[in-house]
């Protein structure tokens, strides 16, 4: 631990008088006549005299501060020149400490700053807007309506209170997240229809992730819940929670690396079958989304028919949460990992590797990514490893694929549609990404079948056709209109929508209409 340096704050000690040879600081424990150790060194292992006695130029020698003093400074002759009370050191500890209080719900000891809050018993106090701590021990009053977080003045106090801490939110925000992770229910919570906020300081909101501090609230949430994240308000909620971070992409992270760390009684793959009751997070394994369980009981459906979009599954009882739209994370880590060699995570699936010591395995000939899922035991040697099962012979159970290292693009193709002149063909595709976004497609292409014989082709035979082209003096054209949702053909007022090669004479022929049909195939690729 590093401990902090003790600067004397003026060179001046009053009148004139700078500090000489022989001038003296004494230190003490807060609020008493009880001497406190300094120290000579940044590490806390020497400690000063104390008093500290400068030398013949006045200068005091180094001194680093652990704990929370009373200082005085007396000249050689021991007459008292300044005071100061409370001085501390180990700012970062009196800043986590105050934080795990205020998180208590220790009104004793924390609080946030407020008009009208009486510091009489309150040894800290935190700034609202920017999170920073001050010591308010000793201090007496009541706050008006002027905090100058700056100086710690208020003209409502009978001193200045003493800043601690300059890093706002960052360490609240760290430990509820720490909390949640650590699945103390009686600290933080997610937010959520029905719960009662009594038991909790601190509350994360789904959605997108948010922190807040109860802040004095009460109530229950509404159900259906209609919270406000902005106004950070709720219908059923006395009074506004205080947001002390606005996103929670480690709530991501934390499921992620408790899965990677083979803790099975937070986190879980869906699979069929699975019941609900001993996990608090869920991964989808098709394309690495996260849930909260929400409340949620039951089994898994088997075969699973879970709705990722929804959250539902027809066995389980009420709606998973989804914290995360897509987990490619999951791939980056574990490669990262391994590039790491950090052999106790990640390791290849080669012939006669023992599955003991890893979490994640990759396949390196096409680079797929597999979780243990709980198998045992060692890879065949000659390798047998089936790719698309996940098993191999030399282990019991089957690995879980859980993301390939190539993409495999997503396909539409239509039935027969009519071409007819001046006509209108529209037809929904339904490509999406690979977290279920509608997109555009990335390519289109038409092919017209044979339905009656005509230019030497018979019934059947497909051509590949340009929409987009115009026939022979710009009276027969064809226009696409692409969405992400429709891919629209409109025919131009001609009989004959399109001009192809007769099989026979080679010669260029216009199509009859009622001949043929159109068929339209797209795809998407990343």
């Amino acid at each position: 631990m590093s401990l902090s340096r003790f600067v004397i704050p003026f060179a001046d000690v009053g009148s004139g008088i700078v500090p000489s040879s022989g001038a003296k600081l004494f230190f003490y424990k807060t609020n008493t006549s009880t001497p406190l150790n300094t120290f000579s060194d940044e590490g806390g292992i020497t400690p000063n005299t104390n008093p500290v006695i400068s030398d013949g130029n006045g200068v005091f020698p180094d001194i680093f501060l652990s704990g929370i003093y009373k200082v005085v400074l007396k000249d050689k002759n021991d007459v008292q020149k300044w005071e100061a009370d409370p001085v501390t050191g180990e700012q970062n500890n009196s800043f986590s400490y105050a934080v795990s209080q205020l998180a208590n719900g220790d009104a004793t000891k924390v609080a946030l700053i407020s008009t009208g809050l009486d510091v009489a018993a309150i040894d800290y106090l935190v700034y609202p807007s920017d999170g920073r701590i001050y010591i308010s021990k000793g201090v007496t009053g009541t706050m008006a309506n002027d905090f100058n977080p700056t100086t710690g003045v208020d003209t409502g106090l009978s001193q200045a209170v003493y800043i601690v801490d300059f890093m706002g939110f960052g360490s609240m925000y760290s430990y509820a997240v720490s909390q949640l992770a650590a699945g103390d229910s009686s600290k933080v919570a997610l937010i959520y229809p029905g719960l009662s906020i009594t038991a909790f300081d601190f509350f994360v909101y789904t959605i997108d992730g948010r922190i807040y501090a109860k802040n004095g609230a009460n109530g229950t949430f509404s159900n259906p819940l209609v919270f406000n994240p902005t106004a950070s308000t709720d219908s059923g909620i006395t009074g506004a929670l205080l947001n002390v971070k606005q996103n929670i992409s480690n709530v991501f992270e934390y499921v992620v690396s408790q899965y990677a760390n083979g803790d099975k009684t937070k986190v879980a793959l869906i699979s069929p079958g699975l019941s609900l009751t001993a996990f608090d997070y869920f991964i989808y394994p098709t394309d690495g989304r996260v849930y909260f369980k929400n409340g949620a009981t039951g089994n898994f459906s088997n075969p699973l028919v879970f709705n990722a979009n929804a959250g539902t599954d027809t066995e389980v009882t009420g709606t998973l949460v989804n914290l995360k739209k897509n987990i490619s994370d999951i791939f980056t880590y574990t490669v990262s990992q391994l590039a790491n060699g950090d052999a106790t995570k990640v390791g290849y699936i080669l012939g006669g590797v023992a599955i003991l010591a890893f979490d994640f395995l990759i396949y390196p000939i096409d680079g797929r990514i597999y979780a243990k899922n709980g198998t045992v035991g060692t890879f065949s040697d000659p390798l047998d490893f089936n790719p698309a099962t996940g098993i191999d012979s030399g282990v019991t159970g089957a690995l879980l694929n859980i993301n390939y290292l190539t993409y495999k693009p997503k396909r539409y193709e239509s039935t027969a549609q009519i071409i007819s002149s001046s006509g209108l063909v529209s037809l929904t595709h339904g490509l999406v990404d690979q977290v279920g976004n509608a997109v555009i497609p990335t390519g289109v292409m038409a092919s017209i079948e044979c339905t009656s014989a005509e230019f030497g082709y018979s019934v059947g035979d497909r051509l590949l056709v340009s929409l987009n082209a115009t026939s022979t003096g710009g009276t027969r054209s064809n226009s696409i209109l692409i969405s992400d949702t429709n891919i629209d053909i409109y025919f131009g007022n001609s009989p004959n929508a399109f001009l192809i090669t007769d099989k026979t004479t080679k010669s260029a022929s216009l199509i009859t209409n009622g001949s043929w049909r159109i068929y339209i195939n797209a795809w998407y690729l990343l």
